[in-house]
């Protein structure tokens, strides 16, 4: 093999991220080689992950949000019994058995069990409520860019810092090592908790991308010496907005003398307000109610269509609203306190901070701002295997 591919996926992190000062090696490339800011899409990487290894849109293949309206596949049907439990304690005790899983440094040790039902737990959900949802975050990667390299018999290895998703086994950054195969993918998922608890502009988010950064460089340098030609791709799923602000969408909602189950359901994601509602003029009333509230958007046709989330069912809800960039919704479904987020990505993709990075040493296409959905199609023709790229895909390569 004389072609080395490797692939560095940094998650959640945003263009002003690159600096002289804390990425040195990353700066550089940015200034010599090629750099461009990094077009995302609405959402969470829930729904933005598969668009990258698909180069499809969110509408193609389904996935779109964390948790999903399912009741008949819900696994929360039990909490029902914790609506007489007091709200705060519910919400310190299932957050307190998802803590030591965040906070640990080595998140192999947890078990299968407690991966799968401790942690997609919604800790402040209305345990009435959290049986019309299922957690919707695995993924079927079939007909992806990891099947493309499996049928042509390229070989690959895999790993994150976490035990997340198709990433394979997690192994910590200061572990990793180039392998044998043809390409190497390390995924970084730290920086988006960090992000999220510190600050985008954190003390501890300045020192996680310095040590990601010398370790890509020092990988970067060894790959170098072992092989005659080394693609190299550094790119993120979307960036980090720092939270100045709460709305409380709940307390308006609750004063429209709708009733909760027999009117409609709702989940409150940290940017987004969902509903399913039955009956139309109920459905009007909370449009045209919420539609009013400072900085909050209702998601009409006209921007789903622009956002590429046309759903052929109802999986995500009838109703959406869009917080806007800063705002966080509280309460929601996944925090229990509100000073412990301090930063908040699934704003509108166009948003400066929501867009993530792509970082190259090849000649790519400088004249056009690439989308998640180019890398698959990109990182497959860097390697001269563009005949093998699905003919039914999105995005574009940028050679």
């Amino acid at each position: 093999m004389t072609t080395k591919t490797l692939l560095f996926f940094i998650d959640a992190v945003r263009p002003d991220y690159i600096t002289e000062k804390n990425t040195p090696f990353m700066y550089r490339l940015k200034k010599e080689k090629y750099y461009s800011d990094l077009n995302t899409m609405l959402g969470f990487s829930s729904g933005i992950h598969p668009s990258i290894w698909t180069s499809q849109y969110q509408e193609d293949h389904g996935l779109f949000l964390v948790y999903s309206f399912e009741r008949s596949n819900s696994p929360f049907k039990w909490m029902r019994f914790l609506c007489f439990v007091p709200s705060i304690i519910r919400r310190v005790g299932i957050s307190a058995l998802k803590y030591p899983f965040y906070a640990s440094k080595n998140k192999d040790k947890f078990p299968k069990w407690y991966k799968e039902k401790v942690l997609p737990l919604p800790a402040s959900i209305d345990p009435k409520q959290a049986e019309f949802f299922k957690y919707n975050h695995d993924i079927d990667y079939e007909n992806t860019f990891f099947n493309i390299l499996k049928e042509n018999k390229i070989s690959y290895f895999s790993c994150a810092t976490a035990d997340h998703q198709l990433y394979g086994k997690g192994i910590k950054i200061q572990d990793w090592k180039i392998s044998e195969k043809d390409l190497d993918l390390f995924f970084v998922y730290e920086t988006d908790p960090m992000g999220h608890y510190y600050g985008p502009k954190s003390k501890k988010m300045k020192e996680n991308m310095n040590k990601i950064d010398t370790k890509i460089k020092n990988m970067y340098e060894e790959s170098l010496r072992k092989y005659t030609n080394v693609n190299m791709f550094i790119f993120s799923d979307h960036g980090m907005v720092e939270i100045k602000a709460s709305i409380n969408v709940k307390k308006v909602v609750d004063k429209l003398g709708l009733k909760p189950v027999k009117d409609y359901i709702v989940f409150y994601d940290s940017t987004m307000a969902r509903f399913k509602v039955k009956d139309k003029a109920n459905a009007q009333k909370i449009i045209d109610t919420l539609s009013k509230v400072k900085h909050l958007t209702y998601i009409d046709d006209n921007l789903k269509a622009k956002y590429k989330i046309r759903f052929n069912n109802d999986l995500w809800g009838d109703l959406m609203f869009l917080a806007d960039p800063g705002y966080r919704i509280f309460p929601d479904y996944f925090a229990p306190i509100k000073s412990n987020t301090k930063g908040m990505h699934g704003y509108w993709p166009e948003y400066q901070d929501s867009k993530g990075i792509l970082i190259s040493n090849l000649s790519l296409d400088k004249n056009k701002e690439p989308s998640v959905i180019d890398l698959m199609p990109t990182i497959i023709s860097s390697m001269g295997l563009k005949e093998i790229i699905p003919k039914n895909i999105r995005g574009k390569s940028l050679l």
